[in-house]
Formats: structure tokens, C-alpha cells, sequence
């Protein structure tokens, strides 16, 4: 159930209320006052985007946080007390996205669907708490998952600027060794129950996945560049290191050649690495396939590796125990 139907006693006007699960996974139903509707009715209509002092700040964005013509937005905004919209990414239009519209996705203002939407919460969850939605972008929430449990820290130097009161973002993407800066505002997607369409955070407040996700579509083209992709591009995307892929081979030699490549790579110089993995999965004209295979894990999906354990198992056939 993602939301029910109420309506005031007395009253023939019917609203929805969205339905959520928190972390004990007990079911609350959240109600909206009549202002929190308006203004979300308000909202939603069509904004004139904001003017620049060179359009070609929201297309390919500033070239530092010392741009001039950032700090001229900035200083625009704060006189005229508007929030940014950017015109460059316009968001009513999913394009490319297949079977997106039977979530009703619209755009909003967090400070309209949200109670105290914060883009990093004063005490941070030790281990992150992504969701990923309905977007089939596996490949970035574990990107971020792995580089929030290594350090959220680097999750921070990712959006340089946040200005929520101004609907202003800017985050920092490295391509070919070079730092890109892409300009957003703060409208989200967001289903007609309340609800983050796609990345979210399960306390219903934190914004900084949400924003990544946006910026990282604008920089690609759109949302349905986020669909499909693998975990060594983000992270190059993400932090400006080069990146190594290891295939397991169905060889039972080759994989534990392998599994003793990565178990090095993790204890060298006893650093820890950002790693993450993935299933093969089936490919087919609409994009990846998942499949639960029997061990629990889904063929097509991206994980984020948080920790390694070493264990001995004891094998049926010779008793021997073997190292895994």
C-alpha cells in the first residue's frame, strides 16, 4: 500500500496521504494540512525559469565556485529572495524512460513534500541508508553507498555548494582528471503519495543522494542515462581515481585466483579500497534483467562490498576445511 484516501468529515473533497515504512518496519500514514497541500499545489505549476547572467552557466556550469557569474546568481537571489530554477534541465520531462508513468512523478521543492528536509543530518547514520526507487540506477546508490561507509567525507567535497534557501546546488564531478561543477536547483521528483520517486534516504529527510542523483543525470543527459551502468565509472565520476574491474570466472581455480586478487587489494599497506560488485545478469532491448538467484543475490544488480570476513567452512565430500 503506497497511500490511502481520506477526506474531512463533512467534506466531499477526497486527498491522498501517503503510506511509509520506518526502519522497525511498521507502517505510518502521513496526513498534509490544507496549507501544505496549497502550497504544494502552488508550486507545482509552471516556474519561469531563472534568469542567468550567461546562460551558458546552467548548460556546462561554472568553472570554479569562484566563477563571477556564480557569485552574481548568488547575489541575485538573495535580493530578489527567489529560488533557482534551472531552465537548462527542465524536469516535467522524463524523457526515455520506460513504464515511469504509472508513478504520476512530479517535481517539487523538498521543503513542500518534507518535514525539515536536510541535505546532511547533524549526526550521520553509520552505515548509509539509500534507497534506490524506481530509477534502475543500482550502479550509483552502490557507488555512494561504498563511498559513504569508506568515508562520508567524500560525499561532502562532492557538493561544493548548498544553498537550500536558495533552491541552489552545485556538485563536483571529475571527468578525464579534470573537476566539472553542474549547477542544479532543489526540485525533486516525487509520486503523487509524497514520496522521493527515486533515490531517497529512509529517514524521509536527507537530501545529498537525491542531489547527486539529479546532477549526475543533468551532467549525462537525463535520467534514463542513469539507467544501467557499471560501478567503476561512477566511482571514476565520483572521485577521480582510476578504477580496476575483476571478472570472476565460473573456473573454481581462476575465482579463488581472484577472490585472493581482491582479498590483497583490500589488506595492501592495510588501506582499506572502495569496492563494490555486481551479477551478470540477462540483457535484453529493455535494458538489464533481474533475477533472485538462489543464494539470495539478484543476476543484473550492483552491491556495495561495506566489509570482508575470513572464515573456514568444513566441506561435506573430505571434511577438509577451506579457507573462503
Amino acid at each position: 500500500v503506497r497511500s490511502v484516501t481520506w477526506w474531512y468529515k463533512g467534506s466531499k473533497e477526497k486527498r491522498k496521504a501517503s503510506v511509509e515504512r520506518d526502519k522497525d518496519g511498521n507502517l505510518r500514514v502521513v496526513l498534509r494540512s490544507e496549507q501544505q497541500e496549497d502550497a504544494q499545489k502552488s508550486e507545482s505549476k509552471h516556474l519561469q525559469p531563472t534568469v542567468l547572467p550567461d546562460p551558458d552557466l546552467s548548460k556546462n556550469g561554472p568553472e570554479s565556485l569562484r566563477d563571477p557569474r556564480l557569485s552574481s546568481l548568488v547575489n541575485r537571489l538573495e535580493t530578489s529572495k527567489e529560488k533557482f530554477v534551472d531552465g537548462y534541465f527542465p524536469n516535467e520531462k522524463l524523457r526515455g524512460l520506460r513504464n515511469i508513468s504509472q508513478y504520476n512523478i512530479e517535481f517539487h521543492r523538498p521543503d513542500v513534500m518534507m518535514k525539515r528536509p536536510v541535505c546532511f543530518p547533524k549526526t550521520c547514520p553509520k552505515d548509509t541508508d539509500l534507497i534506490q526507487g524506481a530509477l534502475g540506477d543500482c550502479w550509483i546508490i552502490a557507488t555512494l553507498a561504498i563511498m559513504y561507509s569508506h568515508d562520508v567525507g567524500l560525499i561532502r567535497k562532492m557538493i561544493v555548494m548548498r544553498r537550500p534557501d536558495l533552491g541552489l546546488y552545485v556538485v563536483r564531478f571529475i571527468k578525464f582528471g579534470k573537476p566539472i561543477f553542474v549547477i542544479v536547483d532543489d526540485r525533486l521528483p516525487f509520486t503523487d503519495s509524497g514520496h522521493l520517486s527515486f533515490a531517497s534516504h529512509f529517514d524521509k529527510q536527507t537530501l545529498w543522494g537525491p542531489i547527486v542523483e539529479k546532477a549526475y543525470a543533468k551532467l549525462l543527459g537525463g535520467y534514463h542515462q542513469l539507467v544501467g551502468g557499471k560501478i567503476s565509472d561512477a566511482l571514476m565520476d565520483f572521485t577521480g581515481h582510476a578504477s580496476k574491474s575483476i571478472n570472476m570466472s565460473r573456473d573454481r581455480l581462476q575465482k579463488v585466483e581472484s577472490l585472493e586478487l581482491v582479498w590483497r587489494l583490500h589488506k595492501k599497506n592495510g588501506l582499506t579500497e572502495l569496492l563494490g560488485c555486481s551479477v551478470r545478469g540477462t540483457q535484453q532491448r529493455d535494458g538489464m534483467i533481474e533475477e533472485k538467484l538462489s543464494n539470495g543475490l539478484y543476476a543484473g544488480h550492483a552491491y556495495a562490498i561495506l566489509d570482508f570476513r575470513e572464515v573456514q567452512v568444513r566441506l561435506q565430500k573430505d571434511k577438509k576445511k577451506e579457507r573462503v
